[in-house]
């Protein structure tokens, strides 16, 4: 329904995100399904990360999470699961309106 604006990534699905995606919901259980995530690097203007599984973050230290966040400085919505330390770069989301840190 909202097509290339908003992505559910769950088991076994493969997707090229889009320059206009704007909502990513990442619910991968499996570490290697990463690899079939194309184009992160290519959006600009997210709104809404839901980071449902631990492997999204599993392999990157706390520098790499926090320059992830800055590359996203119009995130209204943010839940960051099985994190264990909160990164320096979360002061920098200033349109930032709900996180969940469960």
């Amino acid at each position: 329904m909202c097509g290339e604006f908003a992505v559910c990534l769950d088991d076994g699905d493969s997707w090229k995100l889009s320059k206009k995606t704007r909502h990513l919901s990442y619910a991968r259980t499996r570490p290697e399904d990463l690899d079939n995530l194309v184009g992160l690097d290519e959006v600009q203007n997210l709104r809404t990360i839901l980071l449902i599984s631990k492997f999204f973050l599993a392999n990157m230290n706390d520098e790499e999470i926090s320059d992830f966040l800055r590359r996203f400085q119009s995130l209204r919505v943010l839940s960051l699961l099985h994190v264990g330390k909160l990164p320096n770069s979360i002061g920098s989301l200033k349109q930032l309106w709900y996180i969940n840190l469960s």
